[in-house]
């Protein structure tokens, strides 16, 4: 862990003399979260600037599954669409539904909703049954 610098933005958001963590996968954020959740009262995250040189959220690679891919392509609507919405929100979208595949039922709900919406020109905004949409 590293203390945060007293820089002046910092300061003005109110989190300097905090501890921060730097997380490079999924996994090291869990096993913090788990060991921490019940005395943390506050978390806030962090991204990288371009201009930092450091890796961020979008310039790791990424893999999409195959068979959530299949399932979009057999939908032609639903495929066409899908190809021009932006990167971060495919990416976003895929990742969302892919955790899920432990559990089969929520995953092809996930999967056939996203599809039924895509088919409609509609992105979901949001995180998991928020139930708002934009063009």
């Amino acid at each position: 862990m590293i203390a945060v610098p007293s820089f002046r933005h910092y300061s003005e958001c109110g989190i300097q003399d905090r501890t921060v963590v730097y997380f490079t996968d999924r996994g090291q954020w869990r096993a913090w979260l788990a060991e921490h959740f019940e005395t943390e009262t506050e978390v806030w995250f962090v991204f990288p600037t371009i201009r930092s040189g450091k890796k961020g959220v979008l310039k790791t690679a990424f893999v999409y599954p195959q068979d959530i891919m299949d399932a979009i392509k057999d939908d032609d609507a639903a495929w066409a669409n899908f190809q021009t919405f932006p990167d971060s929100y495919k990416r976003i979208r895929i990742a969302y539904i892919d955790s899920a595949r432990k559990r089969p039922e929520e995953f092809r709900k996930r999967l056939n909703n996203f599809i039924e919406k895509t088919r409609r020109n509609k992105r979901i905004v949001g995180y998991g049954g928020v139930e708002k949409y934009h063009n």
